[in-house]
């Protein structure tokens, strides 16, 4: 018998496009901003060096810990301390900004908040990542 696990991981590797490649030409649909402002550039070429721009896909509940939202650094870094703006559910993603504010959308925050803690999501499990780990743009972290 074939283990799943092994063959899903090695399809994943050889035909997913890295985040650096595949940013390149879904930046467009990923971005509403101005094209040629600083976070759209960064977006375009995954640039950790750039401003931070993520996306939380999903939040998270876990037993004794509270909420974790689940996202992607698209450019930039995230760590313990990173200063996020959080848009409303309701807004259109037509209105998708900068997370640091540099982006050339109206800024329509529901609120600013620091990076308390991070973690890494195992199943239902969050393995908290240590205070001075960094996460660099084109991974997925739970803040």
């Amino acid at each position: 018998w074939c283990n799943a696990q092994d063959v899903v991981w090695e399809m994943c590797q050889l035909r997913l496009p890295s985040p650096k490649e595949a940013q390149k030409y879904r930046a467009e649909d990923m971005y509403r901003g101005l094209t040629q402002d600083a976070a759209a550039k960064a977006l375009r070429a995954c640039d950790a060096q750039g401003p931070l721009v993520g996306y939380v896909s999903r939040l998270l509940p876990v037993f004794g810990e509270g909420i974790y939202a689940l996202g992607r650094v698209f450019s930039g870094t995230l760590q313990k301390g990173s200063l996020v703006k959080v848009r409303s559910f309701g807004e259109p993603r037509s209105s998708m900004g900068s997370l640091s504010g540099g982006g050339g959308m109206p800024d329509h925050v529901q609120h600013s908040r620091g990076v308390e803690r991070m973690a890494l999501m195992l199943g239902d499990a969050a393995a908290l990542l240590p205070d001075e780990f960094v996460v660099p743009c084109g991974n997925i972290v739970a803040i």
